[in-house]
């Protein structure tokens, strides 16, 4: 799929975002941290480029606890606040509500 938009076949797309997304989600669970990375940046992109916000801040979120099981817990916080801080402005969690949010939280 990554050749695809790097040929131009693809343009981006939320739904390309989430592939990746998920990509990288099965990936690190599967123990291959560093092509996780590669495939949750990628989704990152992509939802950056169309304006998701919500799927920005999943990303993020995903890319912190990666790179703080990788053990780069400055990049994992900083991952993480900004992930958090999106949702938040995004209305995908109300603050102080546990469990009245709408997203991954």
């Amino acid at each position: 799929m990554r050749r695809g938009f790097e040929e131009g076949r693809f343009g981006p797309t939320a739904g390309a975002g989430e592939r990746f997304g998920r990509g990288g989600f099965f990936t690190a669970s599967l123990g291959d941290l560093e092509l996780a990375i590669e495939h949750l940046e990628d989704g990152l992109a992509l939802y950056r480029q169309v304006g998701d916000r919500r799927g920005v801040a999943t990303c993020l979120r995903l890319l912190g606890t990666t790179m703080f099981e990788l053990g780069d817990w400055e990049r994992a916080e900083a991952l993480l606040e900004e992930g958090l801080a999106l949702a938040r402005e995004s209305g995908s969690i109300q603050p102080g509500r546990s469990g009245a949010g709408k997203g991954p939280w």
